[in-house]
């Protein structure tokens, strides 16, 4: 099961092409829930979601605006609310264009590692290489930090927690694009406002480590 986490806002005409996206290129319906975190003052978008035909597994949660400065809290309670084995960062200006994404993200089943798909931007192709913008991130390395981030830059801080494990696997197999509308929703955004956690970063990174030599141990014994 694959657990897309998707806060969205005031994007209903996006949010509608995204979620057929994924209906359209899942080898299964089954093999994925979307959980979709609206804000409370959003009532008009809310209200044209409702009325989106919907045949596959999702989950609805509605929260206290909390603004982009606070953008973990809401992948917080999607991954908090979810079921799947793997959590994938989503936004609502995105598009999934791969077919059976879904086969080939079970192919890491078991595996203790962050899928970075590929994104079509191709100011991005470099960067890419040795970054996700979308991390594909296990439950289990969630469960073990007790969240998903401390940051609202979320990609940023899977891919500065990875760097060194040899954690991320390029996949590009799995295509997806990222429009980056700029519109209510970012056009006050100051984007490093906020200050990295170190305290955090450096928890998390030791509790990685530290789970990754357990599993050097256990292939010796």
């Amino acid at each position: 099961m694959i657990s897309f986490l998707l806060p969205t806002r005031n994007r209903s005409d996006k949010l509608k092409t995204l979620l057929d996206s994924f209906i359209k290129t899942a080898s299964s319906i089954d093999n994925y829930e979307v959980i979709l975190v609206f804000d409370d003052d959003d009532v008009e978008h809310i209200k044209q979601f409702e009325s989106i035909p919907k045949n596959f597994n999702y989950k609805k949660i509605v929260m206290k605006r909390v603004g982009y400065n606070n953008l973990q809290e809401y992948y917080n309670t999607a991954a908090l609310n979810s079921s799947g084995d793997w959590l994938w960062v989503w936004n609502d200006d995105s598009k999934m264009l791969s077919k059976d994404w879904d086969l080939i993200i079970e192919e890491y089943t078991n595996k203790f590692v962050i899928i970075n798909p590929w994104n079509t931007r191709p100011e991005d192709s470099e960067y890419l290489q040795t970054n996700s913008l979308f991390p594909i991130v296990p439950r289990k390395m969630v469960e073990l930090l007790g969240y998903f981030s401390p940051w609202n830059h979320i990609d940023t801080y899977w891919n500065r927690l990875q760097n060194g494990l040899s954690l991320l696997k390029n996949e590009f197999r799995i295509v997806h694009t990222h429009e980056r509308e700029i519109d209510e929703n970012l056009k006050n955004v100051v984007y490093h406002e906020i200050p990295f956690p170190n305290g955090n970063f450096i928890k998390d990174r030791k509790i990685l480590e530290n789970y990754l030599e357990s599993l050097k141990n256990e292939k010796i014994v």
